[in-house]
């Protein structure tokens, strides 16, 4: 784990991916880190911010949570958060009336990488997640390296070691 985790959250300039390091315990379990969406749109979107911070009281913690919560029902009506961010109309949603940005996308003909460069990459490490319907418990997944793109879970990678005789 760590010489992966190294290179993915190397800076770039040192030769690594630039992916920010994230502790597995603000991972919610529905797989979103609502401060890291709150922290993109903050930082990305400031006007927005401050129109949903006024309308949520200047409650931060509330607003990030009902963002991660409206970006999970826009996610529902798709097989995968995948097939979710290639929609090409689904880089933004809208949410209480304000159109918000979910991600940046790369080589635009007017900012090139400008915009792309403000998401927020992340890997997190060894993240324990239950999926559960009503009160039965489906199944317990804790992959070695998850990913995700300003809060946003994308997918994960599992890490084996053939000299140790495991396989996938």
């Amino acid at each position: 784990h760590e010489y992966v985790m190294e290179f993915l959250c190397r800076l770039e300039e040192q030769g690594g991916l630039g992916y920010r390091n994230v502790s597995n315990i603000v991972v919610s379990n529905d797989l979103f880190i609502p401060s890291i969406m709150g922290e993109f749109v903050k930082n990305s979107q400031p006007d927005t911010w401050a129109r949903l911070m006024k309308k949520f009281g200047q409650d931060e913690q509330a607003l990030q949570t009902a963002l991660k919560d409206k970006v999970k029902e826009a996610m529902m009506d798709y097989q995968n958060v995948a097939i979710f961010i290639n929609n090409r109309g689904n880089r933004t949603i809208t949410f209480e009336g304000e159109k918000v940005w979910l991600f940046y996308v790369s080589g635009t003909e007017l900012k090139g990488d400008d915009e792309f460069k403000q998401n927020i990459f992340c890997a997190v490490e060894e993240s324990s997640h239950t999926l559960r319907v009503g009160d039965a418990k489906l199944y317990t997944i804790r992959p070695d390296i998850m990913f995700l793109v300003n809060g946003i879970y994308i997918g994960y990678m599992e890490l084996k070691s053939s000299t140790k005789g495991q396989t996938a």
